[in-house]
């Protein structure tokens, strides 16, 4: 009976160890906050999307510059309504801008001629990184020479810019690629980790907007629909039927849709499973909008934002084709 119990003791495997090392083998799967910080602005992602969002950018920016065109000199001469010494005191302190380096009437003309130069080269993806930034300086220095023209919609144009100078937005549909393709240069597509940032700031002005229209009275007792309705100025694009807005259970379910959609989109947009249906809403949240409301390019650049969540073969055309094989 001892014997036969020394022998099964004899035949129990051998706990593993690992070499150069004594005793039982532990775990090297363990991950820390470091690892996930890595997985999630650095995984690899498809770098073709960022292409696709400097090109709607490029077209938005050059877009907004042409309406701007007629009223140059009106803005941002020292002819115009705002002259450089009165524009200095609105300024807050240490704003930049090159429009006040040189007293002379050609000089504005040739600012707004180089962020629109800068603009098409962005689109078409020639120095594409090159090309963000110069659209960065210029667009800010415009905007901080007149704070009177100045809204959220600038806002956003300079963080895209910004954050499109951080992307590898020449990779693809560009200039750039064509170029780097002709001289036979290869390598690993880049990872887009400054797509994260559009993604970052997408949600921040959700829930920001979610959070200040929660603090008022209006959007939370359901009326607020009724208040924008009768905004004169920025109502009305489109025709609709009053009782849309003079009905109460139909004001207070807009109002109170907006403020779902607010409050929930910047955690529906980062769950894989809901984020395609986010998506979709999203879009249609702002379509809405610009069909109803005279905010010029506002809502396109949001638009843009939201893409930021999509993979490129979800943006195939038409979008029931089959993506190519790889």
């Amino acid at each position: 009976m001892e014997t036969a119990r020394v022998t099964a003791r004899r035949k129990r495997p051998a706990r593993s160890v690992l070499p150069g090392r004594s005793g039982p083998a532990r775990s090297t799967s363990r991950r820390g906050p470091a690892d996930a910080w890595n997985d999630f602005f650095f995984a690899a992602r498809d770098p073709r999307l960022a292409g696709l969002l400097r090109i709607g950018y490029g077209l938005l920016v050059l877009v907004n510059l042409a309406v701007l065109a007629p009223d140059v000199p009106l803005w941002f001469s020292e002819a115009g309504l705002l002259p450089a010494a009165d524009a200095r005191e609105l300024m807050t302190e240490h704003a930049p801008t090159v429009l006040g380096w040189v007293d002379a009437a050609w000089w504005p003309w040739l600012c707004y001629a180089v962020v629109v130069a800068a603009a098409a080269l962005l689109t078409v993806g020639w120095h594409s990184r090159v090309q963000a930034i110069v659209v960065l300086v210029g667009l800010t220095s415009l905007q901080d020479r007149n704070y009177a023209i100045v809204d959220g919609e600038d806002t956003l144009f300079r963080l895209f810019a910004f954050y499109l100078a951080l992307c590898p937005a020449g990779w693809a549909y560009s200039l750039d690629a064509r170029r780097r393709k002709r001289r036979g240069i290869a390598g690993e597509p880049p990872v887009p980790w400054g797509l994260r940032l559009f993604q970052i700031q997408m949600s921040v002005i959700y829930l920001s907007s979610a959070i200040e229209k929660s603090l008022g009275h209006d959007w939370p007792a359901g009326t607020a629909l009724y208040y924008v309705a009768r905004l004169d100025d920025a109502f009305g694009k489109l025709p609709l039927p009053g009782a849309l807005f003079e009905t109460l259970w139909l004001t207070r379910l807009g109002s109170w849709s907006v403020l779902a959609l607010e409050w929930t989109l910047p955690v529906l947009l980062w769950i894989p499973r809901t984020r395609r249906v986010a998506i979709a809403v999203a879009i249609g949240f702002h379509l809405a909008i610009e069909a109803t409301m005279n905010l010029f390019l506002f809502h396109w650049l949001m638009i843009l934002g939201v893409l930021s969540f999509a993979e490129i073969d979800e943006l195939r055309w038409p979008p029931w084709r089959r993506p190519a094989a790889s």
